[in-house]
């Protein structure tokens, strides 16, 4: 249900209603693949005490600095037997950036070398790109300039005892403005030669999901689980620059909309014997729409 995140819900719940926290050596949420594989993965099981059976959890943090710089944050969710929940919000004009924070929200990948599930998604690539203006002379975020927020929901519960349902919705904006100036002098000539450059770029970039997973494990020699994927990534991009006296308007509006279906199937043949076979489909779709303006292009065209 949390995948990385889940030292946020281990933070959260309030010490007294853990009976034991439990270190899950050679993890495999597979069954059959967990009979014929010895799995690298370690999973963490918090125990609850039988008194604390359902139990809401959460807390929310507001921090106000110099500059009207602002940090928001809450988060929630509910134990029970049956279900799980959890939401957490951010919203932020630090630096950080809220793409960055979901995708390690969301994010389940783990290097090891024992066989895992496939999970295949195969993207396009714009043809155009807006370059960023954010200087690499400073630390992360100390150069992005933003308005980010996001917001996201995940739930697990059992529809029937051999069926579990996992959902995950999400959104994410950062509105970035960005302004860098320099100044070039050459001195090799009399007078010197000096170039002067002003670039502006704003940018908002959006980010919009839905996560639905379907676990069956229909005997004990068979094991299902489907997961559908939906993303739609939107994003627009102005940028002025004026060099010397030269200015140049660049604009981008990009649409970016994906859907993958990921369906693995686990049979066990027998002693360490299992078949496992993996199907899916994807769909990616970019649509982009670019103008500039420009003097040297426009005496050209």
């Amino acid at each position: 249900m949390f995948d990385k995140n889940y030292t946020i819900l281990s933070k959260k719940l309030d010490a007294k209603v853990l009976d034991a926290v439990k270190i899950l050596d050679e993890f495999e949420d597979n069954p059959i693949l967990a009979k014929v594989i010895t799995s690298e993965r370690v999973a963490l099981n918090l125990v609850l005490k039988e008194g604390y059976k359902n139990i809401w959890f959460g807390n929310a943090s507001l921090g106000l600095g110099t500059k009207d710089r602002v940090k928001l944050t809450s988060n929630v969710g509910l134990i029970r037997k049956k279900v799980k929940f959890f939401n957490f919000n951010n919203y932020n004009n630090l630096g950080t950036k809220a793409s960055d924070q979901l995708e390690e929200a969301s994010s389940s990948a783990g290097n090891n070398t024992s066989f895992r599930e496939q999970k295949i998604e195969s993207n396009a690539n714009p043809i155009y790109t807006i370059a960023s203006t954010e200087s690499s002379v400073f630390k992360e975020g100390q150069s992005t300039f933003n308005n980010a927020f996001i917001n996201a929901l995940s739930f697990v519960t059992s529809v029937t005892p051999n069926l579990k349902l996992r959902g995950t919705a999400y959104y994410s904006n950062d509105n970035e403005d960005q302004l860098f100036s320099s100044k070039t002098t050459f001195n090799t000539n009399e007078p010197p030669i000096v170039y002067t450059e002003s670039v502006n770029t704003k940018r908002n970039n959006e980010v919009a999901g839905v996560e639905i997973e379907l676990k069956y494990a229909g005997s004990e020699k068979s094991y299902f689980k489907n997961v559908l994927v939906y993303n739609n990534k939107p994003e627009t991009t102005t940028k002025r620059l004026l060099f010397n006296d030269n200015a140049i308007i660049e604009s981008l509006e990009m649409k970016n909309q994906s859907v993958n279906n990921h369906l693995n199937h686990s049979y066990l043949l027998g002693h360490k014997k299992a078949l496992h076979s993996y199907f899916y489909f994807g769909q990616n779709t970019i649509k982009q729409q670019a103008h500039i303006k420009s003097p040297v292009l426009n005496n050209i065209f």
